[in-house]
């Protein structure tokens, strides 16, 4: 009895609390996802994968690091596994930011690897994937 009824109150204050929070659901981007590097070493997407709609034609994807980032792409900041001619990649003058156009005319899942440069030690590419299928 002194279970069912610790559990009761338990849920209970597990739902008002859920309740009385505010939950947001934030819109990411596709076009433009944010690159972070943590602890110096390790590449985060805000968005993974990246999903395009079929119907979005002949789109840009601009991957950007913060501003004022010690951080930058070098020229293969951005290499697309098998483009199969759909991706063209190239980094922008300042290296904080790396623009592919991307045809979009051919289902699929886009491997892709994230490279940047900078901060105190080597920084582990990232493999995600780009998705429009």
């Amino acid at each position: 009895m002194k279970k069912t009824m610790l559990v009761a109150a338990a849920t209970g204050l597990l739902l008002s609390a859920c309740a009385s929070h505010d939950v947001r659901v934030s819109k990411f981007d596709s076009h433009n996802p944010n690159v972070y590097v943590e602890d110096d070493k390790y590449i985060v997407v805000d968005q993974e994968p990246i999903y395009i709609r079929k119907d979005d034609k002949k789109t840009v994807i601009i991957w950007q690091l913060p501003k004022g980032s010690p951080y930058s792409f070098p020229a293969d900041g951005i290499v697309i596994t098998l483009p199969d001619g759909e991706f063209n990649c190239n980094l922008e003058a300042d290296q904080q930011r790396f623009r592919c156009k991307f045809e979009n005319s051919k289902p699929g899942r886009y491997k892709y690897t994230i490279r940047v440069i900078g901060g105190t030690g080597p920084i582990k590419p990232l493999d995600p994937y780009i998705v429009n299928d």
